[in-house]
C-alpha cells in the first residue's frame, strides 16, 4: 500500500515500489495497442447492450417492454449496425486476445517455478481457463449472423403461411437494395434458402416486410400480437447474457 499526501504538506515525493517503476516490466508498444484494441471492443460490447436497452425502453423513458404499443422494427437498426461493427473488428480483437492469453499462461508457468508464493496460482489456472475469454468474445462476433438467421427462419416460416396475393403485396414493401436481385417473393425465398442474401440485407428485408400487415400476421408467434417486441426481446436477452460473460472472463484473464 502506498499513501500519497497532499503537496501542501511538503512531505516531498513518494517513492513507488520498484516493481511499479521497473522499465523492463513495461509493456511494449504492440502490447499496449493490443490492450487498447481489447478495451475498445469491451466498450463496444457495453454500447451494444445499451443500444438494445434504448430501443426497448423508448429512449430510457420507461421500463423495458412496458406500454401497450409495439416497438418499430426500425428501432432496432442501431443495434444491427453495432453487430456489423463488432464483426468488422473480429481479426484484430482475436489476435490481441490470443496474444494476451499466451502471455498470461507464460507468466503463470514462470511463477510456478519461482520462489514467489504466487506459484499457488497454478493450482487454479489452466490453459482451458485462459482461453475462455476468446470463446466468449467470439460469441459476440456471431451476433450479427445469428440475428440474420433468426430473420431468415422467420421469413421462411411466414412465407409458407401466406397466400400468393399476400406474398406479392408483402414483397412490394421490400427495398430494392434488400432484394438481392430477386424479382418476386418466391425467387427471394429461394435465394434466402441458398444463402445468397447478405446478412445485412436479410435484416433489412425483415424490417421492410414488417410494414406489411399480412406479413406481420403470418410472422407472429401464436397468441403474440407484438412481433417486433418479441424479436427485440429475443435479440436483447442474448446480448445481456453474452455481455456479462465477456466481462467476467476479461476480468479473470
Amino acid at each position: 500500500m502506498i499513501e500519497l499526501s497532499d503537496a501542501d504538506e511538503e512531505i516531498g515525493l513518494v517513492d513507488f515500489p520498484r516493481s511499479f517503476t521497473n522499465y523492463e516490466n513495461k509493456l511494449s508498444q504492440p502490447q499496449v495497442e493490443e490492450l487498447n484494441t481489447i478495451m475498445d471492443f469491451m466498450l463496444l460490447v457495453d454500447l451494444t447492450r445499451l443500444t438494445w436497452l434504448e430501443a426497448v425502453t423508448s429512449n430510457f423513458t420507461r421500463l423495458p417492454y412496458e406500454g401497450p404499443e409495439d416497438i418499430q422494427m426500425g428501432d432496432l437498426d442501431p443495434l444491427f449496425e453495432q453487430y456489423a461493427e463488432m464483426e468488422a473488428r473480429q481479426a484484430p480483437v482475436s489476435a490481441a486476445v490470443e496474444n494476451l492469453q499466451q502471455r498470461a499462461w507464460t507468466s503463470v508457468k514462470a511463477e510456478a517455478y519461482s520462489d514467489s508464493p504466487i506459484h499457488k496460482v497454478q493450482r487454479v489456472m489452466s490453459p482451458k481457463r485462459l482461453i475462455s475469454l476468446m470463446v466468449k468474445i467470439k460469441n459476440f462476433f456471431t451476433k450479427g449472423s445469428a440475428a440474420a438467421d433468426n430473420a431468415k427462419n422467420e421469413m421462411l416460416a411466414a412465407y409458407q403461411k401466406m397466400s400468393p396475393d399476400q406474398r406479392n403485396e408483402a414483397f412490394e414493401m421490400v427495398e430494392d437494395s434488400n432484394r438481392a436481385g430477386a424479382r418476386n417473393f418466391e425467387e427471394y425465398i429461394g435465394k434466402l434458402r441458398n444463402g445468397e442474401v447478405p446478412y445485412n440485407a436479410v435484416l433489412g428485408a425483415r424490417k421492410d416486410l414488417y410494414a406489411d400487415w399480412g406479413y406481420q400476421a403470418a410472422a407472429q408467434t401464436p397468441n403474440i400480437n407484438r412481433p417486433c417486441l418479441n424479436t427485440a426481446h429475443r435479440e436483447g436477452s442474448e446480448l445481456v447474457k453474452a455481455g456479462a460473460e465477456v466481462y467476467v472472463e476479461a476480468i479473470k484473464s
